[in-house]
């Protein structure tokens, strides 16, 4: 299907219906809003991209006040020198997606590596 049409509702029901969960990568960057939390597992509350205000400290506010429970963090990096700029500790080995998934869903929050 094409996903990007999809509410943002439609998009929470299809992920839903394969097992996946849904995310909010940076909600608080400058051009982002946080979206409608009813519709969302979880959000990137450390965004390590250095060239962009990420305010990831209100992306953890606006997390915990919407008791959003999945906390991610990612470098976000575009060039190799950026790498390495946030992530996630995991205390067993994940596979694929699917097992990321239900680790998230299974340890949250997990340990955040950031700036």
């Amino acid at each position: 299907p094409q996903f990007y049409s999809y509410t943002q509702e439609e998009a929470f029901k299809a992920v839903c219906e394969y097992g996946a969960i849904m995310l909010q990568a940076h909600p608080c960057r400058g051009y982002c809003r946080p979206r409608d939390p009813k519709f969302l597992h979880g959000v990137e509350v450390i965004n390590g991209n250095p060239w962009h205000n990420n305010h990831n400290d209100r992306a953890l506010d606006w997390a915990l006040e919407h008791h959003l429970d999945i906390h991610t963090s990612g470098s976000d990096f575009h060039v190799a020198k950026d790498v390495g700029t946030g992530g996630m500790i995991l205390e067993g080995i994940v596979h694929n997606s699917k097992e990321f998934a239900e680790y998230l869903r299974l340890h949250k929050p997990c340990k955040l590596l950031g700036k």
